[in-house]
Formats: structure tokens, sequence, C-alpha cells
């Protein structure tokens, strides 16, 4: 594997060792690991031969176009979005994706998702490169090697769509700009960039759904709970654009009336209710955390212990649900990370696990009080769920 991680960075890319037949970086510090020293790259390669090959994106000042058609994602819902893609280099992923190599010329690019199935690699991102396994034994390929192709430049609609998606943010006094000092602080507001991507179609037949599961989401967050439907315009036609290639009416004002309709109508399920409640019980509770949590440092860490707390109060003798995709829709906080508070919270003995998690169902949970919380609780700690409840 080192010739082809020799071969990456004589293209100018950086690259550094991920776990064979996966995409975990093998080494302390991750992707900030990635070097194109070829000499740097035989020392890691040494360390781990068999490792696969990761491509550090904005070392490298690439930009990736990650396409996935097992979330609805394909070159031509790309291209209605965007436009016609220029010839660059691809790659066929190890799972059946594909992968578009774009050059960002050292320009700044965030790292995002354009639409279902279709997400951007960029800045504080990595692509796993051929010829590296995947976990399904398929190897990565070129379709379009380097040698062939040079990477195109990223093309300025997708580029400008972030700008698009910062200027609509700005158009409505009730956005991100309203938040509490208390939000602000402990990070609780959920991107309006993620709650479209969340309530996005996948196929057609879905509009009208998706459009109420927009609003409801729309409906559970403080900042947009009491505005009117024509002050949330601008992200409802954000929400159009980018659901386009998957819906059959292209007409805007088709979206915008089931909109409006679903606004007057959409209420909080019972679930949901308790939810809000925990979360604004939460983020005023004053009282005193474990000296565990204490320790950790992280005004986030301590809101999610204050927020199961709640719910462990509300739900009485029982333990209480709940799944990592609640906790970033609600809390703000990206659910991988949430995933991963959850097992050090059940390690550390604050948490303990009655139930684990399928991949439809959220796990069960019991807060356990400080004065009974001594070292590691007997639990499940991989039964946490990442998928919503």
């Amino acid at each position: 594997m080192i010739d082809d991680a020799l071969r990456l960075i004589g293209h100018g890319w950086f690259v550094f060792p991920c776990k064979s037949r996966g995409k975990e970086p093998l080494t302390l510090h991750g992707f900030k690991d990635a070097t194109n020293d070829p000499e740097m790259a035989r020392r890691l390669w040494r360390q781990f031969p068999n490792a696969n090959i990761g491509i550090a994106c904005g070392a490298s000042k690439l930009a990736v176009a990650d396409i996935d058609p097992r979330n609805g994602g394909s070159l031509e819902s790309l291209t209605r979005l965007f436009g016609p893609m220029p010839d660059t280099v691809q790659v066929r992923t190890g799972g059946g994706g594909l992968h578009l190599y774009f050059r960002t010329d050292g320009r700044p690019v965030r790292g995002r998702k354009l639409g279902p199935g279709l997400d951007l690699k960029a800045d504080g991102g990595y692509v796993i490169a051929p010829p590296s396994i995947h976990e399904s034994s398929a190897r990565y390929s070129f379709i379009r090697a380097p040698e062939a192709v040079s990477s195109a430049p990223l093309p300025e609609s997708i580029r400008r769509s972030d700008i698009e998606q910062a200027e609509t943010a700005e158009t409505i006094e009730t956005a991100e700009t309203a938040e509490t000092a208390e939000q602000a602080e402990h990070g609780c507001a959920v991107s309006m960039s993620r709650m479209i991507a969340l309530t996005l179609p996948n196929g057609p037949g879905q509009r009208n759904r998706c459009v109420f599961r927009f609003a409801r989401m729309l409906k559970s967050d403080s900042r947009y709970a009491d505005a009117d439907a024509v002050q949330l315009r601008p992200f409802v036609q954000r929400w159009h654009r980018q659901a386009l290639p998957f819906i059959r009416t292209k007409e805007f004002g088709e979206t915008w009336s089931d909109f409006i309709h679903a606004w007057g109508r959409v209420e909080f399920p019972a679930a949901n209710d308790v939810l809000v409640r925990a979360r604004a019980e939460a983020m005023a509770d004053p009282s005193e955390l474990p000296p565990i949590v204490r320790s950790y440092g992280m005004d986030r860490i301590r809101l999610l212990v204050r927020f199961c707390r709640v719910l462990q109060r509300l739900a009485g003798g029982n333990g209480f649900f709940l799944s990592c995709a609640t906790v970033e829709r609600l809390l703000g906080i990206p659910s991988q990370t949430t995933c991963r508070w959850l097992k050090m919270l059940i390690t550390d003995g604050v948490l303990v696990c009655t139930k684990p998690g399928t991949k439809f169902k959220a796990a069960r949970y019991r807060y356990v009080p400080a004065d009974a919380s001594t070292g590691r609780a007997e639990s499940d700690a991989d039964g946490v769920s990442d998928d919503d409840d």
C-alpha cells in the first residue's frame, strides 16, 4: 500500500494511514497527521503496513463530492442541483458510491451536505483513496485516475451554494442571531442546513410528508416556533431547491402552499413536548453535578447530563429513551459526538444503559444519582443508538 500512498503524494496530496477495511485514522491526531513527505509516509506504513490510505482534503487543496446511492445520491441528482460536472478525477468507492475530486486552489471550502446522498468533503474532512479495501472487501478504484486527467476546479455552482445558504440565513430576524445567550453558550441551536438535510425526500411522492416534517422540526425550535409562515419563506425556498431532484412538482408554489397549510396545523407529539420541556429545564438547572462530570470541564457535556437527569425525573422510576439524533436535534451536539459521550458517561457510572438501541429504536437509559455513581456502571456500553427514535 505504501507504493500507492507515494503515488498520491506525487500528485501533491497529503496522506495518512487508516484502519484496514475501515475508515478510522490510525494516527493520534487523525487527518491532521497527513503528510506529503515520502520518508514520513514510509515510516507510517512501516508501522501500519496493511493500512488503508486516507487523503486530507484541506491540506491537499481538494474538495470531494461524495455520492452515496444507498442514501438516494446519484451523479444525475448532483448535476440537477449544480449543473454538468467537469471532467475530473473519479473514484468508485468500496461501498458502491462515487467520489469526484475537485481543486480548491487553496480557497477555503466548508464541508457540508449538498442533498440526499450527496456530501462535500473539504476543509476539516478526508476521503479514503484507492486501492484501499472497504469493510465489504470491495476495493476503492480509480475510474478516472490522476495520471489520466487533472482534478478540475471546484464548480462555482457548488462553491456559490455555500454563500447562498449563508445569505439566506441572514434574511430572517428569528434566525440564528436571535439565539439566547444560553443557547449560544451551550451550542444548543441545530443549524438550518441540518434541519433541511434531515427532512429532504429521497424519491418522488414524498414531498407533502417531508414538508410537514420540515414544518414540525422548525416548530420544535424556539427560534422559529412563533414566527409567521412568511418569515420562514426563505428557508422553505432553500428546502425546495435542494428537494428538486427528487420531487415531481417543480413549482415552488406547490411546496409553499403545503408548508403554509402544515405550519397552521403542526403540533408537537406528546414525546416531543416532554423532550422540549426537558431541554428548557436542563438549560435553567443550576444544581450541582457529580464530581466526575465537573471534571470533564466541558459545558456541553454538563448540559447533556442535566438533560438526562431531567428526563429521568420526568420518567419516574422507569428509564428514559434517548437517541443521539434526538440530542443533536434538541441540544445541537453532533450525533457521533453524543454517541461517544454517552459511552463515556456509562463507563464513568453516570448513566446505565438498560436496553440497547437498534438501528431504528432509541436506547433506554437510567441516570445514576451522584451519591450512587461510583466507577463503571454495569451496562452495555455498545447499546448507544445514533438513530432517531
